[in-house]
């Protein structure tokens, strides 16, 4: 047999020759011996000094004392002398380059972890907290602030709080200083000690703008004005308005509100507490307002381009109802809707009856609206519309129905609880239950005014009262065709109208005095 490593011969039963057995069992103890030293270079590198200065001698000691140590263990010239191959002398050759770099790598590390702690150990200068010192700066001139505001009811100029301040610490210029009519601040661009910072003090506060000042003056008669008169006595001041710019015009005013112009819009101002109670919105004309006896209800304005009301009342605006104005304010009647708390928005040819409290559409009427026609005593009001083909009216109750089966008439007229109505040819009496109490005989009708028909009967004119009984005929006669009949001059004690000739331009003054039952006409050519 031969040896595994260097190839003598040996017994049968044997793997290596007793010299390389020697080596083998000292190749084993080099390697444990390496790995003690690695432990151990792991342990000195961790170990904690007290100075610098004794961590560089206790890394020189441990490179010297681990030397020296695998010097001791390590006998390289023993090694060389028991080996007496060439061979041999190459292995032992290479492991002590492996220990000489390792010590070389702990010595490196050492060396490194003295070099980071060495930097570490060099003190840094304390860093200035900007943000701090512009609190304490800002802080102290809110102080002052309120000192000065208490002593004399005024806020302090900046140039005041720069001769109050006592702030040495540090030198402090802000560009942007505001300050508010509520004793705060906002400081932003400041300079610190000649380093611009980022850092701002307070809230940014929009500043109000003062613009013009109205003041509203009531009169004894109950109507307003915004301007004195030297009467003294006669006109008393009950409020004011502070407007956002000087661009503010006085409109008129209404129990506790007043409408405004300002920039082409209008605002509703409450002149009691100052407040805008709805606004900005745009109005048709100034003129656009529901009121009745300088009560104001609410405003038409402009919603989207069609009509809309707001109600003053709820502080509601009428959703869902926006239409065309029906109604220009000059027919508007102001006591309908002060009665029965309703105004009228037209959608194309629907008449849309608003309830002013509810802000519903109560009902719905079509066609041109003519009058409103209100029964005192009774509580009831009828509504009509005209036909503008023919001048023909139908009558509808409060609530929105046709009355007598859309049926249309020539005129309407409410006396003493009774409603009338005619045609071409007869007239009609109704009591507040629409029950038929009169109907009359043919005639050509030509007017109503309170409890008298006028008519003419045989081209005699007469006038009848509504128990279809003649009153009185006047002594001419009459050609309905060449007669314009006018009796809008009557009063409750004297029927008094006009009959104009078509063909000679001339006319007739017609009189009849309800009291003493005298008639006159005089006649009056062209």
């Amino acid at each position: 047999m031969e040896c595994k490593k260097c190839g003598k011969s040996i017994s049968e039963f044997e793997l290596y020759c007793d010299d390389c057995k020697e080596l083998l069992k000292q190749e084993k103890e080099l390697d444990k011996l390496i790995i003690e030293n690695k432990e151990l270079n792991k342990l000195e590198i961790t170990k904690e000094v007290e100075t610098l200065q004794n961590f560089k001698d206790e890394q020189k000691e441990t490179s010297s004392s681990l030397k020296e140590e695998l010097k001791d263990l390590v006998n390289i010239e023993e090694i060389e002398s028991s080996l007496k191959e060439k061979d041999n002398k190459k292995i032992v050759i290479i492991i002590v380059s492996i220990i000489i770099l390792m010590i070389l790598v702990a010595s490196i590390t050492l060396l490194v972890k003295f070099n980071k702690q060495e930097t570490e150990e060099i003190i840094e200068p304390e860093k200035i907290n900007y943000k701090e010192i512009l609190n304490d700066y800002g802080k102290e001139i809110t102080l002052i602030i309120s000192n000065y505001l208490d002593i004399n009811k005024d806020l302090p100029t900046w140039s005041t709080i720069n001769d109050l301040i006592k702030f040495d610490r540090h030198e402090i210029i802000c560009g942007v200083h505001s300050v508010y009519e509520d004793g705060s601040i906002y400081l932003d661009k400041c300079v610190i000690d000649n380093k611009n910072i980022e850092y701002s003090y307070g809230i940014k506060k929009e500043e109000k703008k003062e613009g013009k000042k109205i003041e509203v003056y009531k009169k004894v008669d109950d109507k307003y004005y915004s301007y004195t008169i030297n009467n003294e006595g006669l006109l008393e001041l009950v409020g004011e308005i502070n407007c956002k710019t000087d661009s503010c015009e006085y409109i008129n005013a209404y129990d506790k509100f007043v409408l405004i112009k300002e920039n082409s819009q209008y605002y509703l101002y409450n002149y009691e507490n100052g407040n805008i109670e709805f606004g900005p919105f745009n109005m048709i004309d100034e003129q656009s307002v529901l009121a009745y006896q300088n009560k104001l209800y609410g405003v038409l304005y402009d919603d989207n381009n069609k009509m809309n009301i707001y109600n003053v009342n709820t502080e509601k605006k009428l959703k869902d109802l926006s239409g065309e104005l029906l109604l220009s304010m000059n027919d508007f009647n102001p006591e309908i809707m002060h009665r029965y708390g309703y105004v009228i928005l037209k959608d194309n040819d629907k008449n849309n009856f608003i309830n002013l409290k509810s802000g519903n559409i109560s009902y719905t009427i079509n066609g041109l609206i003519n009058s409103f026609i209100e029964d005192n005593i009774n509580n009831i009001v009828y509504i009509t519309t005209i036909n503008s083909l023919n001048s023909k009216i139908t009558i509808y109750n409060s609530n929105g129905k046709t009355l007598f089966d859309g049926k249309e008439y020539k005129d309407i007229e409410i006396y003493n609880g009774k409603l009338i109505v005619s045609t071409d040819k007869n007239f009609y009496v109704y009591n507040s239950k629409l029950n038929l109490e009169i109907s009359s005989e043919d005639y050509n009708i030509l007017d109503l005014h309170n409890q008298f028909v006028f008519a003419i009967d045989n081209e005699n004119l007469k006038i009848l009262d509504l128990n279809d009984t003649e009153i009185t005929t006047f002594d001419f006669k009459l050609d309905n065709k060449k007669y314009k009949f006018d009796a809008n001059l009557s009063t409750d004690t004297e029927l008094k109208f006009i009959i104009n000739n078509e063909e000679t331009n001339g006319f007739l003054e017609c009189y009849y005095n309800i009291l003493t039952k005298e008639t006159k006409i005089t006649e009056v050519a062209n």
